[in-house]
């Protein structure tokens, strides 16, 4: 069990992290390429789809 990754890149850290603090997790996904391209797009797109109703509030309570 001795990987030559630091533990952010690890696929346990990094499933964490995207449930724990979402942002984070993602980047860690991307940066460190455990999971497949078409993994990594499937799980961007879903997890950005859940943040975007919230970006929308935020920005209807920054222009009112």
């Amino acid at each position: 069990m001795s990987e030559n990754y630091p533990y952010y890149y690890r696929t346990w850290f990094v499933v964490f992290m995207l449930v724990l603090f979402f942002p984070a997790g993602l980047i860690l996904m991307w940066k460190g390429n455990k999971f497949g391209r078409l993994v990594r797009i499937i799980i961007s797109a879903f997890g950005l789809s859940l943040l975007y109703p919230f970006i929308l509030r935020i920005k209807k309570q920054i222009s009112s």
